[in-house]
């Protein structure tokens, strides 16, 4: 089982909108910028801030993403000629390359509030899922969360379990400081395989 980033795409409805959901281009990065821009401050509550510098290089103009590091998976909202008009969310996947890492990826995940509570961040993370358990090498998919996040109750439904909370890791726009809850999925019917 593999999983190919090239042959990836999805058009999907949620609620009353059409995405395409597929990984992401460097010709995104208006878009990401424009929906990041437009989200309510308070969206950053759990996220820290996105600059276009950040933008920027994540979405380098003229340049091919290399999926190898990196899995950015964009979810496009299309208007009715099925053109993509805006940026609603996405998913990554990090893949460690170092020796004593490269068997695990981390997965981050960000849909915004206009598009919330439509059922995309339980596609995305079931997606991450999927393609963890499809990427050969991977035995550890990972994730952070902020104890106060609403969302860390979504990941469970999908098989990661709570392993540890660091103590005031994260450092709100207020000053006060959260917990980190840090969940993961062990594939061990691959590693399993392995032996």
């Amino acid at each position: 089982m593999t999983f190919n980033p090239d042959d990836f795409a999805v058009k999907k409805q949620f609620g009353n909108y059409w995405f395409h959901i597929r990984p992401a281009k460097s010709s995104d990065g208006d878009k990401v910028w424009q929906g990041y821009q437009d989200a309510p401050r308070d969206f950053f509550k759990f996220l820290t801030p996105i600059t276009k510098e950040a933008i920027d290089h994540w979405y380098p103009q003229g340049v091919e993403l290399d999926y190898k590091n990196s899995l950015p998976i964009n979810v496009m909202l299309l208007d009715d000629s099925q053109n993509e008009v805006a940026f609603a969310g996405n998913m990554a996947l990090i893949f460690s390359q170092s020796g004593r890492y490269k068997h695990r990826a981390q997965m981050g995940l960000s849909v915004l509030p206009k598009y919330q509570k439509l059922g995309i961040g339980s596609f995305l993370t079931q997606l991450s899922v999927d393609i963890a358990q499809a990427k050969p090498g991977i035995y550890r998919l990972e994730l952070e969360v902020c104890v106060s996040n609403p969302a860390r109750t979504i990941y469970p439904k999908f098989g990661f379990k709570q392993e540890a909370i660091l103590q005031k890791k994260f450092l709100m726009d207020d000053g006060s400081l959260d917990d980190v809850i840090i969940m993961s999925i062990i594939f061990n019917d691959k590693i399993h395989q392995q032996k």
